[in-house]
């Protein structure tokens, strides 16, 4: 499953990479989604991107596999219900996952999509992490 912790693990250190670049931008994304407080969206546009970065850099070395499976799988789960949040209330908001200036990426099944394979693949390479039998015999 390495190909499946490093596709997720670059998607996510890119996304950060980009958000760091465009701090404002991505609080001003955050807020748009209307699933916090704007003090709370301002701790969630500040600890994402370093998150994802950290989570990518993890995922890509093979670092703490189990732990950072988890955490990106939560991650990808959080975006996934903030965009279905969105959808359900027929809202017009950009996506903030990329690329913050100039990103028009409008929330919507294609997002939604690509949110959704990365946690489906991020899952079932944390399931075969803990099903190897390389793992439950302690080698890794």
């Amino acid at each position: 499953m390495l190909g499946a912790r490093v596709l997720v693990g670059a998607t996510l250190l890119y996304a950060g990479l980009q958000k760091i670049q465009a701090p404002f931008a991505f609080f001003e994304s955050v807020l748009s989604y209307r699933v916090a407080s704007a003090p709370w969206s301002l701790v969630a546009a500040v600890v994402i991107p370093w998150l994802e970065v950290v989570l990518g850099v993890l995922l890509i070395g093979g670092a703490a596999r189990g732990a950072a499976l988890l955490l990106a799988a939560a991650l990808l789960l959080s975006f996934v219900g903030a965009q279905i949040a969105v959808m359900v209330e027929n809202r017009s908001v950009a996506c903030g996952c990329f690329a913050l200036s100039g990103d028009s990426t409008m929330v919507g099944w294609t997002t939604l999509t690509r949110a959704g394979l990365l946690l489906g693949i991020c899952l079932l390479a944390l399931v075969v992490y803990h099903v190897s039998p390389a793992r439950q015999a302690g080698t890794t």
